[in-house]
């Protein structure tokens, strides 16, 4: 009796078998999509009012200044505007010349780009970066090296001191602006990030002109509307 009893347990199965897929799957099915994807459309909404002002502050520009460098815009009166199509950039590089190359051209500049070049490849070998890093910051120079190596046409716009005085003015705005803004960014983050005992008098600093703000303008609308 023992012996059939024994037996009959080992051949029945230890665990049920499977009836079908697991009940989160089951459920997760019947949902329809606007529910299954509920968090990722509320994440887009949050995301479109700063979505809807880059694009028009920040793209746009860009946009329109390409599309007017194939013109002969008067700014001073848009509607004056001709198509020249590549004109512009033929003036700017070669006018009556052609654009040539040497090796010899901006000689320190390049030899600057060469000495990041051997850096980058004996960081590379020693570990110290990746190899896509490497690949992708050898490339960078490597182009670098060869634009630098470019020689405007006689009367090209390439050598006129107001186009060089107006590049330098737009360098230095970038240079000094984006590391102030993200280094006040950053800073004004950290404190507010991580815990301390004057981390809530930080937060209640930093984000009270804009609750404050709100908060007035919903007080004087009641009163108005009242």
């Amino acid at each position: 009796m023992v012996t059939k009893s024994t037996t009959r347990s080992a051949d029945r199965p230890a665990t049920d078998p499977p009836t079908g897929t697991d009940p989160a799957t089951r459920r997760d099915a019947s949902l329809s999509w606007r529910e299954r994807h509920s968090d990722s459309i509320a994440a887009y909404l949050f995301l479109a009012p700063f979505l809807v002002v880059y694009l028009i502050f920040l793209l746009y520009p860009v946009i329109q200044a390409m599309i007017m460098s194939l013109y002969d815009w008067d700014l001073l009166d848009p509607r004056v505007r001709r198509f020249v199509g590549l004109d512009n950039y033929t003036e700017m590089f070669g006018a009556t010349g052609s654009l040539t190359w040497g090796v010899t051209g901006n000689t320190g500049w390049r030899v600057l780009v060469l000495v990041l070049l051997v850096v980058v490849l004996v960081a590379a070998w020693r570990g110290a970066i990746g190899r896509v890093t490497a690949l992708v910051s050898a490339g960078l120079m490597a182009l670098i090296w060869v634009l630098l190596g470019l020689r405007p046409g006689a009367g090209a716009a390439w050598t006129d001191g107001v186009f060089w005085s107006s590049f330098s003015n737009t360098l230095l705005f970038v240079l000094l602006s984006t590391p102030m803004i993200v280094g006040v960014a950053l800073a004004l983050a950290i404190p507010l990030s991580r815990p301390g005992h004057l981390t809530g008098l930080l937060r209640i600093l930093f984000f009270a002109p804009y609750v404050l703000s709100v908060a007035v303008l919903t007080l004087i609308w009641g009163f108005l509307l009242n």
